[in-house]
């Protein structure tokens, strides 16, 4: 597994098969739903370059990581969540929902079925789209043509803040992060309450679990909400302070990425907004990785792999398990994030006929365990499952490569 890497949709589209391909394998992509979100509003494109619509997000459906990683939870979920005293893991792992906790012959596990996301997607591939994605796309760019960020820009100007001394994008930050530490704790949580918009019948909930957690300032209450409130603040400020520009609506789009920074270890974009701003809420163990950057270095990657004999490459990307080609920018990358060497068989593991078909049934079993909701005691925490299982769709082959071994049958539905 490589390192968790979130991406946007400029990245993505940048690539071609055999760079997404191997974008997929030697990452674990965070799919974040911004990037469905845009995907899915390309539908409202006019043709462009002999190509409809529907080609482009197919495309894009295509490309889009299958192998490795998952989607991430919607952020105004977890911030919710957060508020209401959950803890959000903030240490680079992808918020994934859906786990089904099952218990077969004394091991429990937990099983994840194909992401809805997924679907979509293999669906999108075939050029396949239901009314209602349609209509999402049509009013989707319906709101960004109407959207004025001049009006959330209007917001700075309430915070009492000395506008004129915010002369560089740094400045923007450290005047939101002021906004916020200036209040007291209760007044920081009522803001965060107002600001997310929080439900009527769950704003007294919420105090009520911060007054029981001992009243603490937000950011240790609870620190995703506090993490995504800075970067909104932050924007406000700093299009109102010409740093970013309020002309623009797809920048309320490129910003919400942002949100997600805190389940990566690295993050891969195009975007000049990215490159300017990320950096900014990144911990000192991430890192911006400029996506032609990487676009180059998984094509060297590409055709330093394709001079490998056909019969190792028929092999599969899973079962060749190759590490990035030394001294390029995927290398380095592992070098930085993995603190031990992460060493490659320089050979398959030893397997058999009688252990793939003990390992079939037991994959079997856990997911037939999942469709009758056959839980684990009441009393399981996730963090103690002996396995995991996570249902993918996966292309035998994408582009030039397998990747899954060329004699692969298909699973039956």
């Amino acid at each position: 597994m490589g390192p968790i890497a979130l991406f946007d949709k400029s990245f993505l589209e940048g690539l071609n098969v055999d760079e997404a391909v191997l974008f997929d394998f030697f990452f674990y992509p965070v799919t974040c739903p911004i990037f469905y979100v845009e995907t899915l509003a390309d539908l409202d494109k006019p043709a462009n370059r002999g190509r409809t619509a529907e080609e482009v997000v197919g495309s894009i459906a295509f490309k889009t990581p299958q192998m490795h990683g998952g989607p991430s939870v919607y952020h105004r979920t977890l911030v919710l969540e957060n508020l209401m005293g959950r803890e959000i893991p903030m240490t680079g792992q992808i918020m994934v929902a859906g786990g089904i906790p099952v218990q077969v012959n004394g091991e429990t596990g937990v099983v994840f079925r194909k992401m809805p996301e997924a679907e979509a997607f293999s669906r999108w591939q075939q050029g396949e789209f239901e009314e209602i994605e349609r209509a999402f796309a049509t009013q989707w760019r319906q709101e960004l043509r109407t959207l004025s960020l001049h009006d959330v820009a209007a917001q700075a100007k309430h915070y009492g803040l000395d506008l004129n001394s915010c002369r560089t994008i740094e400045d923007a930050r450290k005047l939101a992060d002021l906004v916020i530490s200036s209040l007291p704790p209760k007044l920081q949580i009522m803001f965060a309450i107002d600001k997310f918009q929080v439900p009527a019948e769950l704003r007294e909930p919420v105090l009520q679990i911060w007054h029981a957690a001992g009243e603490a300032r937000l950011a240790e209450f609870a620190p995703y909400a506090n993490f995504v409130l800075r970067i909104q603040v932050f924007f406000e400020v700093a299009l109102a302070t010409g740093k970013i520009s309020a002309d623009r609506p797809s920048n309320l789009n490129d910003i919400a990425y942002l949100f997600y920074l805190p389940f990566c270890m690295v993050f891969l974009s195009t975007d000049r907004l990215h490159r300017t701003c990320a950096p900014l809420f990144m911990g000192p163990d991430q890192q911006f990785l400029w996506g032609e950057d990487v676009k180059a270095d998984l094509q060297a990657n590409h055709v330093a792999l394709m001079e490998l004999p056909e019969a190792e490459r028929n092999r599969g990307l899973l079962s060749m398990s190759p590490r990035p080609r030394e001294g390029g920018l995927i290398a380095s990358v592992y070098k930085t994030q993995f603190k031990v060497p992460r060493e490659t068989p320089s050979r398959p593991l030893p397997r058999s006929d009688r252990m793939d078909r003990e390992l079939a049934a037991k994959l079997q079993s856990f997911n037939e365990a999942a469709t009758h909701q056959s839980g684990a005691p009441q009393s399981f925490n996730p963090n103690d499952a002996q396995s995991m299982t996570i249902e993918r769709y996966v292309h035998k082959k994408r582009g030039s490569w397998f990747q899954v071994p060329h004699d692969t049958q298909p699973t039956p539905e």
